[in-house]
């Protein structure tokens, strides 16, 4: 079977090191291994943003010297190119998402780009403050709709339309700061879910056209990358104030969040307060969480939580994810 094909299987990706790594408090039996794809063989960089699956099989990979399609072999790179108009593309590049069109969005540290996969057309897409904004966050939700979370703002693009609205009026008061989005996510109803640097947790409700703000989620209002799982919990990963699981999320009266956190006297805790990323193993149902110390892995919510937390070895310590 070809790299291809193994791509179109359901697929757990994870950015760890450009390095080995050892495990914390797994037998070897159940340690898992990493194989490092670095700069000596197919990257051109060693600081990765995001990894993307498309439909294709393809592996997007957003780095901070262009944008990545990697089939298992090779490369093909976008990246700032004046001579090729079809591949020029800001070199900062955070994120991807691909709709329902099979176009791919690609936000940057300037801008939002739209690549079209069949044609092999890209554009940078105009708009007053949208094109001059640092975005990372994308969501391409099942209505059609393409949501841009920014420095400066949320934006949204309404399935069939060709404009981007900024929806920040919709939602606070005129001169307030613009929302400074970290996260987007579409939970299994539907519902718009936005994570901000310091600013709280957002939700949009698409059957009422309501926004509903989460302000008090911890100290500094930090909801850094949403995720949900396949139980339809909702996590937050927060800027040092660890791990959150939102409990009944659309009762706004009755929310609340469970925190799991480091502990320095706890070596089965969460191993670093500051989170940059969360997944899941389809075949396990386990989450994966990528902080800034390492990779933990929940094995069970009791208490404060139990997790297998894997650690840098000796040696020079590249980074995880310049979040």
């Amino acid at each position: 079977m070809g790299l291809l094909n193994l791509f179109t299987r359901p697929l757990f990706f994870f950015i760890i090191w450009a390095m080995p790594l050892q495990a914390a408090f797994l037998s070897p039996d159940n340690a898992l291994t990493f194989k490092a794809i670095t700069t000596s063989t197919h990257l051109p960089t060693n600081e990765i943003r995001n990894l993307y699956q498309g439909s294709e099989g393809y592996i997007w990979i957003s780095t901070y010297n262009g944008l990545l399609r990697f089939d298992g072999y090779s490369t093909v790179i976008y990246r700032p190119d004046s001579q090729n108009k079809d591949r020029n593309i800001d070199g900062f590049v955070n994120i991807v998402a691909e709709d329902k069109e099979h176009c791919l969005w690609i936000g940057t540290y300037s801008g939002l780009y739209v690549l079209d996969k069949r044609q092999g057309h890209l554009q940078k897409v105009i708009s007053p403050l949208l094109q001059v904004s640092y975005i990372e966050a994308i969501a391409c939700t099942s209505n059609g709709d393409v949501w841009v979370g920014a420095n400066k703002g949320i934006f949204r693009r309404r399935a069939g339309s060709q404009n981007f609205e900024l929806c920040d009026p919709k939602i606070q008061a005129l001169k307030q700061p613009y929302y400074d989005v970290k996260s987007i996510i579409e939970d299994k109803n539907g519902h718009i879910w936005i994570g901000t640097w310091a600013q709280g947790l957002l939700r949009y409700n698409p059957h009422e056209d309501q926004f509903y703000i989460y302000k008090d989620i911890n100290p500094s209002k930090s909801a850094h990358t949403l995720f949900q799982d396949n139980h339809s919990n909702l996590w937050v990963g927060t800027w040092r104030h660890g791990l959150a699981k939102l409990e009944n999320p659309y009762d706004m009266d009755n929310y609340k969040f469970r925190y799991f956190t480091h502990k320095s006297d706890n070596p089965q805790s969460l191993c670093d307060n500051i989170v940059y990323t969360i997944s899941q193993d389809p075949n396990s149902g386990k989450l994966w969480i990528g902080s800034r110390s390492g990779l933990s892995i929940l094995e069970s919510e009791k208490g404060n939580g139990v997790f297998s937390n894997y650690l840098p070895g000796k040696g020079p310590m590249p980074c995880l994810l310049t979040k």
